[in-house]
């Protein structure tokens, strides 16, 4: 028991094999604790449980698998009422990897609220250093506070790499759905929008749509 964390392990040991196994349990009752450790502006709960198999020789060799949960949860810019969903990492010497399945519910950024978003992630830094990151994303209702703009969510995939030297360069294709804005209820079919990054350097290709006919479609790049 900690001041910040509640933390529960359960563990087998075989000094002879060099290897351990183990059922974890670390709860933050209140994040705004953290605050005494340099993290600020957090609140709600974060709790992780999960198994931890383990081995040392060779070389380093662990892999987590569990649950992350999420509740009333607070950080710079946004608040999130729950959310949370199955984490597994795996971790071989300078070798490491993890996917999940994320959901967040009730997601509130400076008023602009989303119902909910899905992430499915997978990621990856391989033995020199490069970082490679891939994701479906699926988002629900997103409101402006002014009810000026709504729209039913979005759905896609994004793919991020950063080399050992080099630029970040990632790409996204989405799905934008139908959207509102403006006192007349004005709206929009949707559409697919593609982002393309490198460096410093962004193109999009949009092709949205209004009852069937182009509304608003191009290439932006700078």
């Amino acid at each position: 028991l900690h001041e910040v964390a509640q933390v529960s392990m359960v563990a087998n040991v075989d000094l002879v094999d060099s290897k351990a196994r183990a059922k974890a349990s670390v709860n933050i009752p209140n994040a705004g604790k953290l605050r005494k450790y340099g993290v600020r502006d957090m609140g709600g709960s974060i709790r992780y449980d999960g198994d931890v198999v383990a081995a040392w020789e060779p070389d380093l060799d662990v892999d987590l698998e569990g649950d992350l949960a999420l509740q009333s949860f607070a950080a710079p810019g946004i608040s999130i009422e729950a959310g949370g969903g199955p984490i597994h990492a795996h971790v071989r010497g300078e070798h490491a990897e993890a996917d999940g399945d994320v959901v967040l519910e009730g997601l509130d950024a400076s008023g602009t609220t989303i119902d909910s978003v899905q992430l499915k992630f997978e990621g990856e830094q391989t033995t020199d250093g490069s970082v490679g990151v891939e994701a479906k994303l699926h988002i629900d209702t997103i409101s402006m506070p002014d009810g000026q703009f709504d729209m039913q969510g979005l759905d896609g995939t994004m793919v991020a790499s950063i080399p050992p030297k080099g630029d970040l360069e990632a790409s996204a294709d989405l799905v934008v759905k139908t959207f509102r804005f403006g006192d007349g209820d004005y709206s929009v079919d949707g559409g697919p929008v593609t982002f393309e990054l490198a460096g410093d350097q962004i193109s999009a290709d949009i092709d949205l749509k209004r009852q069937d006919t182009p509304f608003l479609a191009g290439t932006i790049s700078g």
